[in-house]
Parts: C-alpha cells; structure tokens; sequence
C-alpha cells in the first residue's frame, strides 16, 4: 500500500467520522413546539365506549388519540366515528378479522393466525383498508397488531408479516411492550404499545418520567373506555378507566413535563421526517 493511498484512505474515514458525529440522530433530533418528548394514547376493536366516552373526554382536553379499527364493528356507529374524525382523531387499521392465536376460546379456525399465509393477511390488510376508506374517506396509514401477534402459520411454515407492514403503512404498533420507543431507533414497523387497560397512573408514572428524561415516545394501549366501578360485565382486564386517562393527560400537559400528546401516525410520520434530515454518511464501494 503506497503512502498517498494509506493518506486517502485515513483522510476519507476521518472526514466520515467527522460527518457521523455532526449529523448524528443524538444531535439532530427534536420534538415539535419545542416539546421534549411525546405520548400517544391508542385504543383497539372500534368499541362503543371509546366513541362514547373517550373522544368526549379527549375532545375536552384538546388533545387527539389513535383508534385501530376493524370494518363491521365501525360501521355500526359511523356517525360517531365521522365526528371523531372530524375532530382530528386518528382512525388506524386492526384487519378484517382480528386473527389471533387459536389457544384463545374465542378464536375460531376462521380467525386462527395459525391458519394464516402471508398472502392471506396481505389481502386482508388491503382489504380492510378499502372498507374503511369507503366509510370514512380516509386511507389508514397506522396499523396495530392483532393481540401483538407479528407473524402467521405454524412452527416451519411461521413467517412474520411485519414486512407487509411496512409496505403498506407508515407504523405498526405492538402490544404488551414493556418500554418507551426510542425515535432514532425505533422500527416503525413495531412499535411498542404498553397496556393502560387495568391499571392506575401510579403503575405508568415510571414510564413517563423516564421517558421525559430520555426524550422517547410512550404508546400506551387500551380498549373499553369506563369509569372505575361501571366496567362492562368480564371486561375488566381490557378497560382503561377515564381516571387514569385525566391523570395521564394533565402529566403530560404539566409545562415542566413538555410532552408531545398526538396520534400514532402523527408522530410516526414526525419521526420519519427528522430521520431524512440526517444526511446519508459516507460510504466506499467494497
């Protein structure tokens, strides 16, 4: 290796290195309107109480939530979806069927995730898409995950699906994580959705506070929306109460906390944005 070659060549890794730390993700990075970290609330299955007693409740506070939808069940209150929407709520998509695993009682072999090919899901995918889209006027660009479950099929023939995903929406959101997402590394195609259903504010405070400490993005998941004590009959495991849901909105609204409250697919769009601002670091042909 000639000395004018060994010279370019620790030239050029300098200047990369230089790059990297000028346009790293640490330094580029920000929230909107100077916030310092964001939360978004997401409910599941299009049910009644979330049309009922949730938007009201965000209506109030002027802040806007995410709602994954399936086509039947949404369509049995369209008109309180509509003005849900109108109001600046998030409409995301929860499949045709809502397949789940098999091992669940109320899964059939119809819905059984286990019997589901790719080519089968991303039908339904679409599909569902065009429903809604019908319904509402608006093509969703969220995605949840039905019961959590990334991928279809059995043992061998098991495949995840989370590429589907990411063809077809800007995020797909998990259930049952256990942390905040970190914006300059999270897969937008699995984002982790923590559950606020059955719970109080004192279990999710820890949540917050480090993600307010970190600058991260909370996903916080829920389905039947009630006051404590008037939960639905069995539902108690799957309700988020509207007590917590006030706590953890004036947490969020508080000035020293400084957090970002907007959908799913809002900030997963903010997200991509400030990654295409980072420029791409140098690279060398092998």
């Amino acid at each position: 290796m000639s000395m004018l070659f060994r010279w370019f060549v620790i030239t050029e890794i300098f200047f990369a290195s230089t790059l990297a730390l000028a346009q790293s993700p640490e330094q580029t990075f920000t929230w909107p309107e100077g916030k310092t970290w964001a939360l978004s609330l997401s409910f599941d299955d299009a049910r009644l109480s979330q049309v009922e007693t949730g938007v009201p409740l965000f209506n109030r506070e002027g802040i806007q939530a995410t709602f994954y939808v399936m086509p039947a069940p949404l369509k049995n209150n369209l008109e309180m979806w509509k003005e849900a929407l109108k109001k600046g709520h998030e409409i995301g998509n929860h499949t045709m069927n809502h397949p789940c695993t098999i091992n669940f009682d109320w899964v059939t072999e119809h819905n059984a995730i286990e019997n589901y090919t790719l080519e089968r899901m991303h039908n339904e995918l679409r599909e569902s898409n065009e429903r809604v889209t019908e319904l509402l006027g608006v093509a969703p660009t969220s995605f949840a995950y039905t019961c959590g479950t990334t991928s279809v099929g059995r043992g061998k023939q098991n495949k995840s699906y989370l590429p589907l995903v990411a063809e077809l929406f800007t995020s797909g959101r998990g259930w049952l994580g256990e942390a905040a997402n970190n914006p300059q590394k999270v897969d937008l195609a699995y984002v982790l959705g923590i559950k606020m259903d059955n719970t109080v504010f004192e279990n999710l405070k820890p949540v917050l506070v480090a993600a307010r400490e970190k600058g991260f993005w909370v996903v916080l998941v829920g389905h039947e929306i009630a006051v404590s004590g008037q939960e639905k009959p069995g539902e108690y495991e799957y309700t988020t109460h509207v007590d917590l849901l006030e706590s953890l909105i004036h947490f969020a609204k508080a000035e020293h906390n400084q957090a970002w409250i907007a959908p799913v697919g809002t900030v997963a769009a903010h997200i991509e944005r400030q990654r295409k601002l980072v420029l791409p670091l140098v690279t060398h042909p092998e």
